[in-house]
């Protein structure tokens, strides 16, 4: 198999690499398919993503425009179904895939009928894929609220880890703790969006405040060596997404990414997606462009991979 990642890399043979096993550790469910698979499962057609877009704000603007019609349960169900086509279409073996526990809003049995129907459609679409059911949380939401949701999702037994996104600065993360042990008590693998657009200092508080396994992007903490050593001390996974950081302004291009500067610090980082339909590039893409640009070698990037389909 290392051989033929080599290879497809060397070679620039997009569809060898579909063909090899990989890991996307950072998705979210309804964001992780190619526009073209979602406008099939919808049944209706998307606008485009503007090349640049401004940050979170950015965004978001961009998917009140691109939905501006109403969701709803079938909605929902139609984009995890892309999610799962689009992963499978790529050679994704394990997906760890994050479900907002405001969807539950959509389900009148409550997060049973929800995870039963996620679950449903993964063993419907992609039986062979490992699904490693994520939940998902926004920071701008109450914390009653997300303390009431969490525990009733967490309490199916579904959910494998915990994830907190959208605007870094929306809340401090001591706010979160109360959840997070609460997820840590059951069992779950505990991960958090931080460092996309924030400092290095913003990663080690979050970090330290949330006893965080893994990191979501993360990037920030390259600016600081000593937080870098922290981390790769600590053994803290970053999973990066770099066409994303470009698109969203985070970094000016895949040469320039500082996922080279965390990897040379001894930080451990896998390579994955973060939302196709937005940002149009599967995790094979990602490796070819780190690999075409030089940023690391074939048999570097064949580490990453591994790293990505190890991880328990």
């Amino acid at each position: 198999m290392q051989k033929t990642f080599h290879s497809a890399l060397k070679s620039d043979d997009t569809e060898l690499l579909r063909s090899i096993p990989k890991a996307d550790r950072h998705c979210h469910s309804l964001l992780g398919g190619r526009i073209e698979t979602a406008e099939k499962t919808l049944g209706r057609s998307l606008s485009r993503s503007p090349e640049r877009m401004r940050g979170i704000e950015g965004m978001n603007a961009y998917l009140d425009d691109a939905f501006s019609f109403d969701l709803s349960r079938d909605v929902i169900e139609a984009l995890f179904e892309a999610t799962l086509l689009t992963a499978k279409a790529d050679g994704i073996t394990v997906l760890e895939a994050s479900i907002d526990c405001s969807n539950m809003r959509y389900y009148g049995g409550g997060a049973h009928e929800m995870t039963s129907a996620f679950d449903a459609i993964h063993k419907r679409i992609a039986p062979e894929i490992k699904l490693i059911p994520q939940l998902g949380m926004i920071r701008e939401w109450e914390i009653s609220d997300l303390e009431t949701l969490t525990s009733a999702c967490i309490d199916t037994g579904y959910f494998r880890s915990i994830d907190l996104y959208s605007r870094e600065d929306a809340k401090p993360p001591e706010d979160f703790t109360g959840i997070y042990r609460h997820a840590r008590e059951r069992g779950l693998k505990l991960k958090a969006h931080v460092g996309e657009f924030g400092d290095a200092e913003s990663v080690r508080r979050t970090v330290e405040v949330l006893d965080l396994d893994e990191v979501m992007h993360g990037i920030g903490a390259a600016k600081s060596p000593d937080v870098m050593k922290y981390l790769a001390g600590r053994g803290t996974i970053f999973h990066v997404c770099p066409t994303s950081n470009i698109r969203l302004g985070s970094v000016g291009s895949i040469r320039e990414h500082p996922i080279r500067e965390l990897f040379d610090a001894g930080v451990r980082v896998t390579v994955n997606s973060d939302d196709i339909l937005i940002f149009g590039s599967t995790v094979s893409d990602e490796f070819l462009a780190l690999y075409r640009e030089g940023v690391f070698d074939a048999a570097e990037l064949d580490s990453i991979r591994e790293l990505g389909l190890e991880i328990e």
